[in-house]
């Protein structure tokens, strides 16, 4: 095998650089073509129209002030994450902020509030488990860097994580909870690197190395520096069931050996714990494993799904317990990817009532002075197409299985 080694720098890089562009353009897609549109009129052959479609924009200068105003009273009606978590378990405040504010001190981000957050503060709806992952993660590797950077020794009450594996069914949030996390890390001052490549094509030098290359540089750079690196490798579920990467496995399951030892900590997530090898759960290996559900409470479902409305930039007329009931009517469950779709869907159906200006291009669509109000009757029209759906997969799915049912047994 050609061994053709590239440092750990370009990953670093091109992350950082991400990371950067993310923090320096924190503004959705609606955002960039307000602040693209809202120019001044060019007065051509049809300058009227342009001075109108002007005036429609100069009227609505102030929909993202609203924006924010509507999101910052969203979070002060659910409040932050202690207070989530207090009303989950029925404690007093007091008791939830004796366990984490110490953490949130060290490792916390103090939020934006405009709904343009950072971090794991861009988690919605998993208070609990945010929390858990600054103290068990995020602390222990910021104090475990500081000290190394200070020349100390680690103390045995800071342990470290091997290992972090995130699981649950599709739309839980994984792949977002992984990637905020990465992101918080990197905030925090510690060095991040994602590992994504091509492993469908299993045993390749390309996949092996990036592996191998990964981890062996970020263990030289904590020696070198006493800087800490979290690695994530991306679909974890794609090499372990792939059939022709023995090699690859083997590359990871060397290399995630006590790494926090060696200045290293990995992060992957999965839909299916139990298609993992046994050896992935051991604890010297994987030292976290967290699993995301259903929203363990309707505080957090309604906190998720009043920044979802907001989102929309629609002011959310509706009542959450009469939209929380019809999704149980349903059998929709409450994870974070369902109720956005579900918001989404709401969102799509009434664009044909908003006012819309055009410009004189006929290249872009501007928002005009009028959005709809999201109402009880617009969110059960949404429940009711994500719930045909769903209903529509699941007998695809009986179907594929009675066909290859019959197959075999023929």
């Amino acid at each position: 095998m050609c061994m053709n080694i590239t440092t750990i720098t370009n990953f670093r890089t091109i992350q950082n650089q991400n990371h950067t562009q993310r923090r320096e353009n924190p503004y959705t897609e609606y955002e960039v073509n307000r602040v693209r549109n809202n120019n001044s009129p060019n007065f051509g052959w049809f300058g009227i129209d342009d001075l109108f479609c002007w005036g429609v924009r100069k009227l609505n200068s102030n929909r993202e002030n609203l924006r924010q105003e509507q999101i910052k009273n969203v979070y002060k009606k659910v409040g932050n994450d202690i207070d989530l978590v207090a009303k989950r378990f029925g404690i007093p405040r007091e008791a939830a902020a004796e366990k984490y504010q110490d953490d949130l001190n060290i490792g916390g981000i103090e939020p934006n509030g405009n709904g343009y957050e950072r971090g794991l503060n861009r988690v919605i709806g998993y208070s609990l488990e945010k929390l858990e992952m600054i103290k068990k993660v995020v602390v222990p590797v910021i104090k475990s860097q500081q000290l190394k950077l200070a020349g100390k020794e680690l103390p045995a009450d800071i342990i470290v994580p091997n290992g972090v594996l995130i699981y649950g069914e599709r739309g839980a949030g994984k792949s977002h909870m992984a990637g905020s996390l990465m992101e918080h890390l990197h905030i925090k001052g510690v060095d991040t690197v994602t590992i994504n490549k091509p492993w469908y094509k299993g045993d390749t030098d390309e996949n092996i190395f990036a592996i191998w290359d990964t981890f062996e540089a970020a263990q030289k750079n904590a020696k070198e520096t006493g800087k800490h690196t979290v690695i994530e490798i991306n679909n974890l579920d794609q090499i372990m069931e792939h059939p022709d990467a023995d090699l690859l496995k083997t590359e990871i399951a060397f290399q995630t050996q006590h790494p926090a030892l060696d200045g290293v900590t990995w992060v992957a997530t999965t839909n299916n714990k139990n298609k993992l090898p046994n050896w992935i759960f051991d604890k010297n290996r994987t030292s976290i494993i967290m699993p995301l559900g259903e929203m363990k409470s309707d505080a957090e479902t309604s906190a998720a799904l009043s920044h979802f409305i907001a989102q929309t930039d629609r002011r959310d007329k509706t009542d959450h317990d009469v939209i929380l009931d019809y999704m149980k009517h349903n059998s929709i469950r409450k994870l974070p990817g369902k109720i956005k779709e579900i918001v989404e869907n709401a969102d799509s159906m009434l664009k044909n009532k908003d006012y819309y200006g055009q410009s004189r291009t006929f290249d872009s669509w501007d928002i005009g002075s009028h959005k709809e109000s999201i109402k009880n009757k617009d969110m059960k029209k949404a429940i009711d197409i994500l719930a045909e759906k769903l209903n529509n997969e699941n007998l695809q799915r009986k179907l594929n299985i009675f066909d290859n049912t019959n197959f075999e047994n023929k």
